[in-house]
């Protein structure tokens, strides 16, 4: 068994830390409580209701940055931009997502595009849309 740690050891342990390193442990602790109040299910479920038929996503990775906002980057897989483009609208409609953009972009071994978004995500912000959107309902002649 441990002894705890006598007061002047303590304190001199914690002293030594600069301020920064302490300020990231805590930010670092915010994120992992932050991390299960984040619904999951909340966030496929906006993707369901948002993702036009010809999108697939790939890859989901979340974070938290600075100043506690989620950034959410999403690795999709299209026949076209303006399928992702119908995407990125529909997720933004919500007002869960905002300043989404296309991050980097390539076509595949298959000709299909993959592009990573990344935004902000805002959970619980607004509920997700009850239709699918198609990727129709976003071209460029409806856009404005």
């Amino acid at each position: 068994m441990r002894a705890p740690l006598s007061r002047p050891i303590a304190h001199a342990v914690t002293r030594s830390l600069p301020d920064a390193a302490i300020a990231a442990a805590a930010h670092e602790a915010n994120g992992l409580i932050d991390g299960r109040v984040f619904s999951w299910t909340e966030l496929f479920n906006r993707f369901e209701a948002t993702l036009p038929a010809g999108v697939r996503i790939s890859a989901v990775r979340p974070s938290v940055d600075q100043e506690g906002r989620v950034i959410m980057n999403i690795t999709v897989v299209a026949r076209s931009v303006d399928e992702v483009d119908a995407f990125i609208e529909a997720l933004e409609a919500t007002e869960a997502f905002g300043d989404l953009l296309s991050r980097e972009e390539r076509f595949n071994d298959e000709g299909l595009l993959e592009a990573t978004l990344r935004g902000f995500y805002r959970p619980g912000r607004t509920d997700p849309p009850s239709e699918p959107v198609s990727s129709e309902s976003a071209s460029p002649e409806t856009r404005q």
